[in-house]
């Protein structure tokens, strides 16, 4: 016998008439979720619930289940249904992962980070409720990234896919970000504790050509020239747009301005960018002067150019086995060609055909979604140890608890099916429409603490600011009220770690002071 214990909004509520729960990793493209169903003759729940109350759902076989969490989610629709004696009202919801589906990554650049400390900082940024102790280190260092009002689980998963991790929020609100394979439950199904299965082998979500398109990103190039030859006299004409220039005649730095621009140029000017027609234009006149090169002299043009973010691959022997299947991704949060090869490689380690495997099973087991199971199938030839569970169905009614039927798993590789490609289609079109952010764009960012600190992104200015007269170390202010003069406490020496900051440690300098809630 499954005993089950529902508990909404801090009251027992165990008289329902069904409940389903579907608990789900990130793989599976969805959050955990639940709908509850009570009889409710003439209104008896009409005033009862609300949205936003939390659900938390236990069980266990013959035993008291308030030990054993399997579900915390929130309320998130209520509907009513029937008339008179027959009235029912179903509640439904999801778990935690709706706060990483309902909030979005401020704009922001990531540089030189490890995958999980990428992770932490986004939780922490933008997301309540939810803590970060199983989130494991990764192997993985990005050398850029950026996250332009994605939500938190597109970002997640993305992240994910380049470390080969999976994510999801257990019943604790624990953010759990893992190796896939690693985490076995010791649980091995066969004939004796299988009720049905079904498995399938599909080209579906396969690929074994890749092609990944990133962002755009600058890289320094130098051209040279002798004037007077074919790219000399007054026009220099490059081979791709100018950025952040840098010229020099016989070693002499230039001075540069912009081609075409309203104002007249300053005099000393004596050169100006014509950035569109890939040109610099050396300047002569009575104003600023003289400064198109001599014949023979030596002209170096250091710029920087935008280069494309594209990586392709392909898996030839799965291409001769199963026949080409290409898979392109345009992603503009790419922001270095390290990234983009990292992704293709991700993909293409999965080039075989996709295994699912659904499963209902006869008995009570305490497996959870991201661990292991071993599956024996003689019928279908299949005998496979370390299949991930990427979801765990619960189908808790009367009958179903008696039997002890309540249990459906699937496992190994997700299936693609109508609710994946809608929401591929949602992550691209907000992709699509999220504002622009250049590369030199600057986001200013807050960061207020107590305590330690963990920095990670793109580039931190640390200022300091005098304090004057007014802010003395370890002096204290005039008269009977010595805490008006604002005394700061002593000098720290060990300083706070910028983690990723080749800089080392910053040092904070004074700290402490009064409780100033007395004044």
């Amino acid at each position: 016998m499954i005993n089950t214990l529902v508990t909404i909004n801090g009251t027992n509520r165990s008289n329902f008439k069904d409940l389903k729960v579907t608990v789900s990793t990130g793989d599976n493209n969805t959050s955990s979720n639940f709908i509850i169903t009570f009889d409710s003759p003439f209104g008896r729940y009409a005033n009862i619930f609300n949205i936003g109350e939390e659900i938390i759902i236990k069980a266990d076989k013959d035993t008291d289940p308030a030990s054993t969490t399997i579900f915390t989610g929130i309320v998130e629709k209520i509907n009513f249904n029937g008339k008179d004696n027959k009235q029912t009202v179903a509640l439904t919801g999801r778990d935690y992962t709706a706060r990483l589906q309902d909030l979005f990554v401020e704009p922001v650049v990531y540089t030189d980070s490890e995958i999980s400390t990428i992770v932490t900082n986004i939780i922490d940024n933008e997301v309540q409720d939810i803590t970060t102790t199983n989130v494991d280190v990764t192997s993985v260092t990005l050398k850029r990234i950026a996250f332009n009002q994605n939500s938190v689980y597109d970002a997640l998963k993305e992240l994910a896919g380049l470390a080969g991790f999976n994510f999801w929020v257990d019943a604790n609100k624990v953010l759990n970000f893992k190796q896939k394979n690693t985490t076995p439950s010791n649980v091995s199904l066969d004939s004796t504790n299988i009720l049905r299965n079904r498995f399938n082998t599909t080209r579906e979500g396969m690929a074994n050509e890749v092609w990944v398109y990133g962002d755009r990103y600058l890289s320094a190039y130098s051209e040279s020239s002798t004037a007077g030859s074919p790219l000399g006299g007054s026009v220099f004409t490059l081979l791709s747009r100018p950025h952040n220039t840098n010229v020099s005649v016989n070693g002499t730095i230039q001075r540069g301005g912009i081609f075409n621009d309203n104002s007249i140029p300053l005099s000393g000017t004596n050169y100006l960018v014509n950035f569109f027609e890939q040109q610099i234009v050396f300047v002569s006149g009575d104003t600023i002067g003289d400064s198109v090169p001599s014949s023979g002299d030596s002209v170096v043009i250091g710029y920087q150019r935008e280069l494309p973010i594209v990586k392709t691959g392909k898996n030839q022997s799965s291409i001769t086995a199963y026949g080409p299947k290409e898979r392109v991704i345009s992603d503009k949060n790419i922001k270095d060609p390290q990234t983009a090869q990292r992704l293709v490689s991700t993909i293409l380690a999965e080039s075989d055909p996709f295994k699912g495997l659904d499963i209902s099973l006869k008995g009570w087991f305490t497996f959870s979604v991201g661990q292991t199971i071993s599956v024996t199938l003689d019928d279908f030839g299949l005998s496979e140890n370390n299949l991930d569970i990427i979801s765990i169905d619960y189908d808790f009614t009367p009958e179903n608890a008696i039997s002890e039927k309540i249990i459906s798993v699937k496992v190994d590789k997700k299936i693609l099916d109508i609710t994946d490609k809608i929401q591929d289609h949602e992550s691209r079109l907000r992709k699509l429409e999220a504002p622009d952010i250049s590369n030199p764009d600057i986001l200013t960012r807050l960061e207020y603490t107590t305590g330690n600190v963990t920095v990670v992104g793109s580039t931190w200015k640390v200022s300091a600011v005098g304090l004057g007269s007014s802010f003395l170390l370890s002096v204290a202010g005039p008269g009977t009220n010595p805490q008006a003069g604002g005394r700061l406490g002593s000098i720290i020496g060990s300083g706070i770690n910028f983690l990723g900051d080749s800089r080392g440690p910053f040092s904070v300098l004074a700290s402490g002071g009064f409780d100033y809630s007395t004044l």
